[in-house]
């Protein structure tokens, strides 16, 4: 493992490996259960341009299931640091970790894979919502319990969390969209 805790003030050339921020693949976690959840918000004067049935959700399962798998990947990354980013409080710059080799690729790899699929999660709950309305009812009406997801996940921002309560809040919204979702498109709901 290369994976050394980053000194304050690092004098060039004594450590090998790029400082990174655990914060950024987090925070992108929580942003792409925010871009999920906007399934639960559909804009006045939507129009069914897509077919009602499930099939229509396929593409946001499989994206809502990707964020998931990127986020247990980020955990098991983070894990094994020294330093314990997860049990750190979760603010920018509170946990910098240095990552060199396979690791360093393994943090970009997870990064730039939680920024492609929240796009796409984005895109496709934006299109479900405003073009296939009765669909994205019956997924807020099996997400009702988790209340307004943009302000939870706001609330993590400003409060007293650490990262790993941060990304377990995300993976629990996500998880429940996933559920709901996946539910409907199952052969005998379709």
């Amino acid at each position: 493992m290369n994976m050394q805790i980053a000194p304050s003030n690092p004098t060039v050339g004594t450590r090998s490996g790029a400082k990174v921020d655990p914060w950024l693949i987090i925070s992108q976690v929580l942003q792409g259960a925010v871009a999920v959840a906007q399934l639960s918000n559909p804009p006045a004067g939507t129009t069914s341009f897509f077919s009602n049935n499930s099939t229509s959700l396929k593409p946001l399962v499989t994206t809502t299931l990707d964020l998931i798998h990127h986020a247990d990947r980020a955990i098991r990354l983070f894990e094994i640091s020294p330093l314990n980013p997860l049990d750190r409080p979760f603010r920018t710059g509170s946990s910098l970790i240095v990552l060199a080799g396979q690791d360093l690729r393994e943090f970009n790899s997870i990064h730039s894979g939680l920024c492609l699929k929240t796009s796409g999660a984005h895109s496709w709950a934006a299109m479900l919502t405003q073009h296939a309305p009765p669909i994205a009812e019956q997924v807020r009406t099996d997400v009702a319990s988790l209340g307004n997801v943009p302000a939870r996940v706001a609330n993590l921002y400003g409060g007293n969390v650490t990262g790993r309560q941060a990304i377990d809040e995300a993976l629990q919204i996500l998880g429940a969209y996933y559920d709901a979702m996946e539910l409907l498109t199952r052969p005998n709901n379709a």
